[in-house]
């Protein structure tokens, strides 16, 4: 058996209670299935069971405060209620921060790209969110984000991938396997 094209690297999921299930789980086993290793990272203390919206439970692996940037050579942000309690945490932004400034791929699903824009790593990028999304992050943002909005489900702008909905998982997964399979130098 094929020992996949990612292995030796990971991947980090950075979620919290009320994730939208499936915008965790497929990028999850797509990461795994390609031979990378994969941990959920919460803003609770780990191990922590958490429930998704549908109520599929998850076991985290580690706490946004255990968890360090250089362990990672890419982050996910799935959407669901949780993207709304992340954005609030400043150690949650400062590992989003730090992985992205990294130039290491950093990609969000729906409400995910809100806690981008609450990093401050979608400033002047391309990017798709569905219109709620896009509105809430502006009235929510303390500074203009000037985040330039794309009218498609999927937009990778540099080291980062948004996604507008879980329709796009599939091409979301694939542009990030690519992004991941390619050697990259840091910033």
């Amino acid at each position: 058996m094929d020992e996949g094209k990612l292995k030796g690297k990971k991947v980090a999921i950075l979620t919290s209670e009320m994730y939208e299930d499936l915008e965790l789980w497929y990028p999850y086993f797509r990461m795994k299935e390609e031979g990378a290793e994969v941990e959920v990272v919460s803003m609770i203390e780990s191990p922590l069971e958490v429930m998704g919206r549908h109520y599929y439970p998850l076991k985290t692996d580690k706490s946004v405060e255990e968890a360090r940037a250089g362990d990672y050579q890419a982050l996910i942000v799935p959407g669901g209620y949780a993207p709304d309690m992340l954005r609030r945490s400043e150690e949650v932004l400062d590992l989003v921060r730090a992985i992205c400034e990294a130039g290491k791929p950093v990609g969000a699903l729906c409400q995910g790209s809100m806690v981008l824009a609450a990093a401050g790593v979608l400033k002047g990028k391309k990017a798709s969110a569905k219109v709620p999304v896009q509105k809430e992050i502006e009235k929510s943002s303390r500074v203009p984000q000037e985040i330039k909005w794309q009218d498609q489900d999927l937009t990778v702008d540099g080291n980062i991938i948004t996604a507008r909905t879980k329709q796009a998982l599939p091409d979301f997964s694939r542009a990030l396997l690519q992004m991941l399979s390619r050697k990259f130098s840091p910033r």
